[in-house]
């Protein structure tokens, strides 16, 4: 029973920081997924920001 205590002692300070990091874990992986389905969109053809032509390089 006193090692409970003991393990609970030094683990009870440590809640709130474990629980900011992985709120931030799910934050950062929250906001990858969006910028992954802003990818994948098909771009629309009045949207020409995202087209390039090719451009040849002096390989010379």
């Amino acid at each position: 029973m006193e090692l409970a205590a003991a393990l609970l002692s030094v683990v009870a300070p440590l809640v709130p920081a474990i629980k900011g990091w992985l709120d931030s874990v799910a934050h950062r992986n929250r906001s990858l997924a969006r910028a992954e389905i802003i990818r994948a969109r098909p771009a629309s053809p009045s949207d020409t920001c995202d087209v390039h032509p090719e451009r040849e390089e002096d390989n010379g």
